[in-house]
């Protein structure tokens, strides 16, 4: 069968290293996964992202930034029908923990300026409405 490629032939895998050969087999099989995961879930997670965050630059960067941690903990992902709730719960954990991370940053600096008081008072209220929206119960 010369001139036509096997399956994973000319596949490079993200090291640069062929993929057609035995044990790398497998590292194919998940970048095909994951490359799965990526298109089925990246619209909600996205989407999820532009919801809590300010700008469409931020929910770009928290949408990669969660690919790459569910990436370096593959084995907590879960698989079937559990797998969009837990994308959900854990893009919500994420888009929390940045906007409390800038609250924080926000309070640690000119918390004396007039319009660092003005902002903290709408970051407050805006906090108060995310916090309902994941945690109706309150």
């Amino acid at each position: 069968m010369a001139g036509q490629l096997a399956p994973n032939d000319g596949e490079l895998d993200a090291t640069g290293g062929d993929v057609g050969g035995g044990g790398m087999a497998s590292v194919a099989a998940d970048q095909r996964e994951w490359g799965a995961l990526y298109r089925a879930y990246h619209p909600l997670v996205h989407h999820q992202c532009r919801r809590f965050l300010a700008t469409s630059v931020a929910a770009d960067d928290a949408t990669q930034e969660i690919f790459v941690k569910l990436i370096g903990n593959a084995s907590q992902v879960p698989r079937g029908e559990g797998t969009a709730p837990w994308m959900h719960r854990v893009t919500a954990n994420h888009c929390l923990n940045q906007l409390r991370n800038e609250r924080r940053r926000r309070d640690a600096g000119a918390l004396d300026e007039p319009s660092a008081m003005a902002s903290d008072h709408v970051a407050n209220a805006t906090w108060s409405v995310v916090c309902s929206l994941v945690c109706p119960c309150t």
